[in-house]
């Protein structure tokens, strides 16, 4: 380690794991941004699911140092995530390691794993999460923190109020969270001893990541997202953004049913089953009512988009 971190007391190595199925733009463009880090200990591990557009090869020939694992299509992003785990686990590794989870549609600037390390330095037998901002409007925050209720399956921002990044950072340094996501949190690779992997049995797609994060929690891990932290993402190329086309029924369902979808009523009952506090039927009634409403609300808009 440079001059710059060697004083940093609980980080070494960081291995970067990024599932990806196709989006080869996607995927080279945050392999560019990762390859501007200031921070210099890092690794980047591709887990390729079987992606038919030359994913693997074109990485192979432009970014030879990445590391591509490959799938053969049936991985998801669960099984895809703890792909490149086991494959970290297997290599000889420090205690201080962390394995950073990273979608492949986010970029992210020079500092944003220097930022990770700082905030994990600080915060010992934690894992951080990433802000989510929007890459056509980057002072536009989506995401700094949730706040879950395990008896009503009540959600809401940690922060209130419609946030942008320039204020977020002079007001927070960490924010609390009940889970985190996938796209863009750290984890110390001892959590992955302690706890295990993500559970791709219940949750193959969706909400694997929320599910291992509060086991972590469970475990006495604190959850936080760093203010400096940031990840830039397409949010217009995600969600009912993607689906213009299709009918209410067939809108009704992919959203309920498809393992594509974070609606999908399987993925929610099982998440109700492991989770929540209440009576696991009445939350999911409740979880489901909410998620109707949702949907409902996504329909209109969809017209409303095609009229």
């Amino acid at each position: 380690m440079n001059g710059k971190f060697n004083q940093l007391k609980n980080i070494t190595m960081i291995s970067v794991i990024i599932p990806v199925y196709n989006r080869l733009n996607y995927t080279l463009a945050c392999i560019e941004t990762l390859k501007t880090q200031t921070y210099p200990d890092f690794r980047i591990i591709v887990v390729d699911d079987g992606s038919t557009d030359s994913t693997s090869e074109v990485i192979a020939e432009k970014f030879p140092d990445v590391i591509v694992l490959k799938g053969d299509g049936n991985l998801w992003w669960t099984k895809a995530m703890n792909v490149g785990v086991q494959y970290v686990l297997g290599l000889k590794h420090s205690e201080k390691d962390f394995i950073l989870a990273l979608n492949n549609d986010l970029i992210v600037k020079p500092d944003y794993i220097e930022e990770l390390v700082k905030a994990a330095d600080k915060n010992p037998h934690s894992l951080i999460g990433s802000v989510s901002a929007d890459i056509n409007n980057p002072n536009s925050v989506h995401y700094a923190g949730i706040i879950w209720n395990p008896y009503l399956a009540y959600r809401r921002p940690s922060l209130n109020g419609s946030l942008e990044l320039d204020q977020l950072q002079k007001d927070y340094e960490f924010i609390e969270t009940s889970y985190l996501p996938g796209r863009g949190t750290l984890i110390p690779i001892n959590s992955f001893k302690e706890i295990g992997l993500f559970d791709d049995v219940n949750f193959p797609q969706y909400n694997a990541d929320h599910d291992y994060t509060l086991r972590a929690a469970n475990a006495g891990y604190k959850l936080l997202v760093s203010a400096k932290a940031v990840v830039f993402s397409h949010v217009n190329d995600t969600g009912i953004n993607t689906i213009k086309k299709l009918s209410f029924f067939k809108f009704l369902k992919l959203s309920l049913f498809s393992i594509k979808s974070p609606s999908n009523l399987k993925i929610r009952y099982r998440w109700a089953k492991v989770h929540s506090k209440s009576h696991h039927l009445i939350y999911f009634l409740i979880d489901t009512s909410r998620v109707m409403k949702s949907i409902l609300v996504s329909s209109v808009k969809l017209n409303k988009s095609k009229s």
